[in-house]
This record gives C-alpha cells, sequence and structure tokens, in this order.
C-alpha cells in the first residue's frame, strides 16, 4: 500500500559549539534567538553525547550514547553502553529510518572551517596530511551519507583537509585556560553588540550564506519530497573571521594566529560568532514562518558540543549543550531541567513523523521517560580517533 504523504517539516540545526550558558549570559547579542525561545521548548540541563563533533554528530544521529570509538579497516564504530560497536553508516542513522517510511530526508553541512582560514593565510601547514593519500577527514568519517544516501541530497559541502587543526592550534599554546579567566571589556562587548551587517551583502568566498537560505526553502518547497532537513553549522565555532568580515569589526588581538591568543580573545572570538549566529537565526525563523503551511513546520535548534575552551583543564567537564525545539503552531513556552542525553534526539525526531509528539508539552513527556548518560570521557572517545591516524 502506498503511504499517505507527509505534511510535516521537521528542520534539525545543529551548530558547532553553541553554548547556552554562553549565550544566556551575553543574551543581549543574540536578542533574535530570545525571541524565539518565548514559543518554545527550552531544554536546560540538556548533555551532548561527546565533547567532540565526530564523535558527538554520529551519536546523535544514530542514537546511541557513546562509551567509546573504534576505527577499523578504515570504518568508523561507536561504541554503546553495552560494550557492542556499530558502524557510523547510513543505514545506522536517522535517515534511514524515516527512508523506510517513505519520509525523505535533505543534509547539509559547511563545518570544520578551521584549516579553510588557515592554510588560506599560510599559518598551518599540519592540515595537509600525506598519509591520507589526499582524502579528508570528512570524507572519510562522512562519505555514507553522500555515496549510499537514497533520499533527494541538495547540498553537501564538507570544507578544506582537516588533521584535528584546532587540536593543533590550542596545543601549541601551552597556557592552560580556565573559564573563570575569560573576560572581555565593556567597550570590547558594546562594539560587538552596537556592530551592524549589511544583509544586502551576504555571500562569502564560498557562498555560504545564500547556499545555506536556499537550502532551506527547497526542503520546505511544494517542488520536492522532503520532509527532514538537517542542518550541521559552523557557527559558532572559532575563528571568527568571517563573521568579523560581515559584521565589519576588527580587534587586533585577533589579528594573531590562534594559537597565541591570550584567554580572553577567545571568548572575544566567540561572541562576535555568538552576534552573527543570531542573524542565522533569524534569517532561518524568517523562511520558516514564511512558508504557507507553517503549521506544520518543527525547528529543532542543538549543538553536537559546549564551548569547550572552558574546560581545557579538565577534560572530563562536561557542560550543558542547547536545545531548543519550536513547533510553529504552539505559541506555549516550556523550560525544562532535567537531565537528559543528547542520544535521544534522533527517536525524537521519529516520534514526531510518527505523530507521537505534537506539541512542547509532548517533548517535555518524552524527556520525563528518558535516562541520563554521561557523556563519553575525552580519553575513551579519543581512542578510536587516534588509532584512525595509524590505519
Amino acid at each position: 500500500n502506498k503511504q499517505e504523504k507527509n505534511n510535516f517539516k521537521v528542520l534539525w540545526f545543529l551548530f558547532d559549539e553553541f553554548d547556552p550558558e554562553l549565550a544566556g549570559q551575553y543574551s543581549k547579542l543574540m536578542p533574535n534567538f530570545q525571541r524565539i525561545k518565548k514559543n518554545a521548548f527550552e531544554h536546560k540541563n540538556f548533555y551532548s553525547p561527546a565533547k567532540k563533533t565526530n564523535v558527538s554528530v554520529p551519536s546523535q544521529l544514530m542514537g546511541i550514547a557513546p562509551i567509546g570509538t573504534l576505527v577499523k579497516d578504515r570504518k568508523y564504530y561507536l561504541i554503546d553502553q553495552s560494550g557492542v560497536s556499530k558502524e557510523f553508516k547510513f543505514e545506522n542513522t536517522l535517515f534511514n529510518s524515516l527512508l523506510e517510511k517513505k519520509i525523505f530526508s535533505s543534509i547539509h553541512s559547511s563545518f570544520f572551517p578551521y584549516c579553510k582560514i588557515y592554510l588560506k593565510k599560510n599559518l598551518l601547514q599540519e592540515c595537509v596530511d600525506p598519509k591520507l593519500d589526499d582524502r579528508t577527514f570528512i570524507e572519510i568519517l562522512y562519505r555514507p551519507f553522500y555515496e549510499n544516501f537514497r533520499g533527494p541530497i541538495f547540498i553537501f559541502s564538507p570544507i578544506g583537509k582537516i588533521n584535528f587543526a584546532l587540536n593543533i592550534l590550542i596545543k601549541k599554546n601551552k597556557k592552560k585556560l580556565e573559564a573563570s579567566s575569560f573576560k572581555i571589556s565593556e567597550d570590547e562587548l558594546n562594539k560587538i553588540f552596537k556592530s551592524k551587517l549589511n544583509e544586502n551583502n551576504l555571500e562569502d568566498v564560498d557562498g555560504f550564506n545564500l547556499v545555506f537560505f536556499e537550502s532551506i526553502k527547497k526542503v520546505l518547497s511544494d517542488e520536492n519530497n522532503t520532509s527532514f532537513g538537517f542542518f550541521h553549522l559552523m557557527l559558532p565555532h572559532l575563528p571568527s573571521d568571517h563573521a568579523q568580515k560581515k559584521l565589519n569589526l576588527s580587534f587586533n588581538s585577533l589579528n594573531k594566529p590562534m594559537a597565541q591568543w591570550e584567554n580572553s580573545d577567545h571568548l572575544l572570538s566567540y561572541l562576535i560568532n555568538l552576534k552573527y549566529t543570531d542573524f542565522v537565526i533569524k534569517k532561518i525563523n524568517q523562511i520558516s514562518n514564511n512558508y504557507k503551511d507553517k503549521k506544520n513546520v518543527i525547528i529543532i535548534f542543538s549543538s553536537d558540543h559546549w564551548f569547550r575552551q572552558k574546560n581545557l583543564k579538565d577534560d572530563t567537564q562536561s557542560y550543558p549543550s542547547l536545545l531548543v525545539i519550536n513547533f510553529l503552531k504552539d505559541k506555549s513556552k516550556i523550560t525544562y531541567d532535567k537531565k537528559s542525553s543528547g542520544n535521544h534526539l534522533s527517536e525524537l525526531v521519529k516520534k514526531i513523523f510518527n505523530e507521537d509528539i505534537k506539541s512542547h508539552k509532548d517533548i517535555e513527556n518524552f524527556f520525563d521517560r528518558k535516562d541520563y548518560n554521561e557523556p563519553c570521557k575525552a580519553i575513551e572517545c579519543l581512542e578510536g580517533q587516534k588509532n584512525f591516524w595509524k590505519n
């Protein structure tokens, strides 16, 4: 029997390193995001499955709370709570679960910006690893999506060659960063707050903004059969070169290589990116609300991890990550604070399409029934990644 077409449009925006605690502390930089949260489910105690993007994102898409990672024959595995390893590939992700129900997905990914920026400046040769035979880290780990994806893909655009570039940069800086030492002046904060974005000149060298916004419109369009859009964004991850350019901001301290930054420079760069992220969220909201059937649109804002510079001194410490969900038809506000794990998000999306979750209250009930799993510790989760480079 032919399944009836699903009218829901679920847009999942996974921001890289969006830290809700810092976003709340500097909320005046994000007025658009504050407005959206007034009619949404906001999770105040939501933890990503791991500190690292390439563990956290597969975990959320596969619905696994990992205790470690494994690499074998160039294949990447997550180890679940029972010690069973499961390969990160299309068949084991949310996308395939939806496809089995004739629900088609779209992926847009533009992340890992460090090498793209620093290679251009000839500041980081480590971005190119000859051991990879010119293959990129992203091509190897994320290849299942664009080789095996059987639903329509509009955009999948990995950026640059990557060899854990940010880790290399931080390790070169021998200083231990602590959250208590992150301070910027009121003058610097006001300069960011007062900065203006020229929305008529959004396109950059790789067309990120225009392509991204057009991808959202395509997912919402009635011209295709796509109901689920997954967008992994580089924002508000450091560095802030792009955001500074768009906001016409200049800070002398940020003109140095990241390896020479002081603690306050990391926060300054991050807050610039938060300001720019708020503009992106504003555009997401505008596009979604202009959709003719917006009552059937559900927006998920999440992040893969917190602002990691907060705890470089203690790799085992975890902080809350972002989770805000907005059923556009539901004007209620729910603030939730029971400790929850990010690996449950793929199940939540499936329940939305099954119509088991229809409101912000239903999301609250969903998390009430879920167990909490500690985020994967850095040492265990990095073990597989270290072996990756040896194979």
